[in-house]
């Protein structure tokens, strides 16, 4: 199956995480350098800033904030997120100088 942006940074973080949790010597030595190699790869290619991966994994409801490396780049997210909805909204707000006057009068009613 394919690899989609919404599994990339929840995948990358579980392997980081199982890792760091090897305990046999044989693997342990061999694990902290993938472990560190992973951990400065994403670092460098700053996936989790960048805006189609660190929204999909946010918006997917089984990871959220907790698919990221990082805390700082999932509060990152939200606020971008937040932004993005925010931005949206405004763009559909309807125009109050193109109401029809039969609404106009309810809100000089209420005034």
């Amino acid at each position: 199956s394919c690899l989609t942006p919404i599994r990339v940074i929840p995948l990358m973080r579980m392997i980081h995480i199982e890792l760091q949790h090897q305990s046999s010597t044989v693997t342990k030595t061999t694990a902290k350098q993938l472990a560190e190699n992973l951990s400065k790869r994403l670092t460098e290619c700053n996936m989790e800033s960048l805006s189609v991966m660190s929204l999909a994994t946010l918006l997917d409801p089984r990871f959220k904030t907790a698919g990221f490396f990082s805390p700082l780049k999932a509060t990152e997210a939200v606020k971008r997120l937040k932004s993005e909805c925010a931005a949206e909204m405004r763009s559909h707000e309807p125009d109050p100088a193109a109401e029809e006057p039969s609404t106009l009068i309810w809100r000089l009613r209420r005034a």
